[in-house]
């Protein structure tokens, strides 16, 4: 039986550190967290800005900003039914 941890726990591990670096770190600092994890960016953030990506025929990207304002209020009643969507997760066909 091997004796390294297991890479779930590793990762685990890694994001608690990091989270308290960055909750450090922005008592002085501001800071952009840039996730597509929602649990890190509500572990973190005062603020949350939700952006949407559009793909273009020619092959162009642009990001639409949906919603930006307190992580509470975005988490809690969020304003717009696409933010709403994504908090909801995947749905099944």
């Amino acid at each position: 039986r091997s004796t390294r941890p297991s890479l779930r726990w590793t990762w685990r591990a890694a994001w608690a550190a990091i989270e308290a670096l960055i909750t450090r770190l922005a008592e002085d600092y501001p800071i952009v967290l840039v996730t597509h994890d929602l649990a890190q960016a509500a572990a973190v953030s005062d603020r949350t800005a939700f952006f949407v990506a559009h793909a273009h025929e020619d092959g162009a990207r642009h990001g639409e900003l949906v919603e930006y304002g307190p992580t509470s209020d975005l988490f809690e009643r969020p304003a717009d039914p696409r933010t709403a969507a994504y908090l909801a997760g995947p749905t099944r066909p």
